[in-house]
């Protein structure tokens, strides 16, 4: 186990992942490889600590790391806020806002909080099931497959550009903005006995994101074979080395 204080890094976890894929696909599902993946943190000297207790003694800056992580467009590291305590250097928090919130792990180091999001399978799946989440730009992003055999690693912003990422948020705001307009219309004329719907029937919508062919034939929707795998294994790297050599 690395020694704590020595300028712990991050990249040393991804490295392995590649060199060691087969250990780390042993994970039957998700909640394994997690488990894996804290244990990597633990070896290389990261130490947990528990989401309540950072959000009980730093309540305000927790929510202000919250929404720098949560920001869909930012493509630069997240400083570490916190490092002014040494007790929150050289950690990480496992599903620091709940566990269906993103991220799946966040890593302190003395300058940086670098947020980990762990996408992994055991069916036939060749990309993640991304819900209402589109990857953020700053994100880092573990995709693996139990069955397949295969693990993919990129960075949010080398997967989905922030032109193609607005354009598709933007259509939700749009939707949003239809749906109270219907709302508030369709209170108005039930308010005037012009509609009643006396049962509550009404629209409801789910924002949903997903990789396909349809606006684009062409598209690789299938990470594993995807011709820029190790282009996007190499950016990410590449962006971890300058995270990890940079001073506080």
């Amino acid at each position: 186990m690395a020694k704590k204080g020595n300028n712990m890094k991050v990249k040393p976890i991804f490295v392995d992942i590649t060199n060691n894929t087969s250990k780390w696909l042993q994970a039957r599902k998700g909640s394994e490889f997690e488990d894996i993946f804290e244990d990597k943190c633990k070896e290389l000297g990261f130490t947990r600590k528990l989401k309540d207790s950072i959000k009980d003694k730093y309540e305000q800056e927790f929510q202000t790391i919250k929404k720098l992580i949560h920001d869909n467009y930012d493509t630069k590291p997240i400083s570490n806020i916190l490092n002014h305590d040494k007790s929150m250097v050289d950690i990480f928090v496992w599903q620091p806002f709940g566990t269906q919130d993103y991220p799946d792990f966040m890593i302190f180091t003395k300058k940086y909080i670098i947020p980990v999001e762990i996408k992994y399978s055991s069916d036939t799946a060749t990309s993640p099931m991304w819900n209402g989440n589109l990857p953020k730009a700053n994100g880092i992003y573990v995709f693996g497959n139990n069955k397949k055999q295969d693990i993919v690693l990129f960075k949010g912003i080398d997967m989905l550009p922030n032109d193609e990422r607005k354009k598709l948020i933007g259509f939700w705001d749009e939707v949003r903005e239809k749906y109270q307009s219907h709302k508030q219309i369709t209170k108005q004329e039930i308010k005037e006995n012009k509609l009643k719907f006396e049962y509550g029937f009404d629209v409801y919508i789910r924002k949903t994101f997903q990789q396909n062919k349809q606006i684009n034939e062409q598209a690789t929707t299938d990470l594993f074979k995807n011709k820029n795998k190790q282009k996007l294994h190499k950016l990410l790297f590449d962006y971890l080395t300058k995270v990890d050599d940079e001073k506080a």
